[in-house]
């Protein structure tokens, strides 16, 4: 078990609860702890936390704005290397049940490899750990003997080599100085355990976009604004409403239209009617419109659908990543993605105007061919 102080428990867990870990530890006679002072549990023992690329990894610690009042509390990950999100109800020596999206479910324990723990309270930028708190006036001392081998408590006395006090956690301890590599005291303990591998799990919120009314300039806006406009597209997976998946990966060849938009934006609903006119004229042609929602649910969304009469693709932005990587700061915005994968329009904004900048674009997009290969 590793604390939110730093410590590393050498344990054994029998059981979590509403309350927090039931387990049994070597080092004291201590059975039970808080789930406000643990960053994470190690089922199965590892060397290493786990490790995900930077993708996957930003969207798992992205709080989706529809989870703002009920933050995932825990992380789990399978032996398979697997990644789950939701908030633990209670877990035995057979199974672990963990509410996801208000549905619990069921997971066999020993599919479980480690579960990390993510702090409400972190989200708001608060840093004071409950050890600290708890103790702010007391001589706080962290003693480091190997990188994951840390004990913190409040000194109180030292007598020869060896320093004993009191753990919050473990109780009555002590240590022999003559082992310890390093010493720790008051607010370093914290920000050495702060830049540890477990720690940097926290969750962050997703960026809130404003609504435009504008859209393009009467006469039009190229499109060609946009730093993005030429580099290689993000690359997503994302649901579709209707169940199936979209994978931008598999759509190369075709002009690709990315409306991004939410049911709450009034200029998005007065838009998407214009941009999906605007496609259906290239019917034939592989252009593609994908109506990418930030963060809803999906009966908002088909009640919005059916209100305006739509039949538009709607992909599914459950925690605003894909959204942040086209640098979605207000809505709508329309991406045209070109045939090689790039992008090669970006509008911001909705209206008649944009719609017309949208035909334009896809109109010069559709008859450009692709450069010669260069001659060896």
């Amino acid at each position: 078990m590793h604390l939110r102080s730093g410590d590393t428990i050498p344990c054994e867990v029998e059981r979590i609860d509403e309350k927090g870990v039931t387990l049994k530890t070597p080092l004291s006679d201590v059975t039970f702890v808080p789930h406000e002072k643990i960053q994470s549990v190690e089922l199965i023992a590892t060397t290493d936390s786990p490790r995900l690329n930077k993708t996957k990894r930003e969207r798992l610690l992205t709080l989706p704005r529809m989870q703002k009042d009920s933050p995932p509390t825990h992380l789990i990950c399978s032996t398979n290397g697997d990644f789950l999100r939701g908030r633990i109800l209670e877990m035995d020596s057979t199974r672990l049940r963990v509410e996801v999206r208000l549905e619990a479910r069921d997971i066999p324990r020993e599919r479980v490899a480690q579960i990390i723990w993510l702090h409400p309270e972190e989200l708001a930028g608060q840093k004071v750990s409950p050890t600290a708190a708890a103790s702010a006036r007391a001589m706080r001392v962290q003693t480091l003997r190997a990188p994951d081998d840390r004990l913190t408590f409040v000194a109180q006395k030292l007598e020869h080599n060896t320093l004993s006090g009191l753990s919050d956690i473990l109780g009555p301890c002590k240590a022999d100085l003559a082992g310890v590599d390093e010493l720790l005291f008051g607010a370093f303990i914290d920000q050495s355990a702060s830049k540890l591998a477990y720690h940097l799990w926290k969750l962050h919120y997703a960026a809130e976009p404003k609504f435009t009314q504008g859209g393009a300039p009467a006469g039009g806006l190229t499109g060609m604004e946009s730093p993005l406009v030429g580099q290689p597209a993000f690359a997503f997976n994302l649901d579709l409403l209707d169940g199936r998946q979209f994978k931008l990966a598999d759509h190369k060849g075709r002009l690709i239209v990315l409306d991004f938009w939410a049911t709450w934006c009034g200029p998005c609903t007065q838009s998407m009617p214009l941009i999906d006119g605007v496609v259906r004229e290239f019917a034939g042609q592989q252009v593609e419109l994908i109506a990418v929602n930030l963060e809803e649910q999906p009966e908002q969304i088909k009640s919005m659908l059916e209100r305006h009469k739509l039949k538009v693709a709607v992909a599914l932005d459950r925690d605003g990543v894909v959204a942040a990587k086209y640098n979605v700061t207000a809505i709508p915005q329309t991406v045209v993605i070109d045939r090689e994968g790039k992008v090669a329009r970006l509008f911001v904004g909705g209206g008649q105007n944009t719609a017309d900048s949208l035909r334009k674009a896809l109109q010069e997009l559709s008859v450009a061919k692709p450069a010669p290969a260069a001659t060896p």
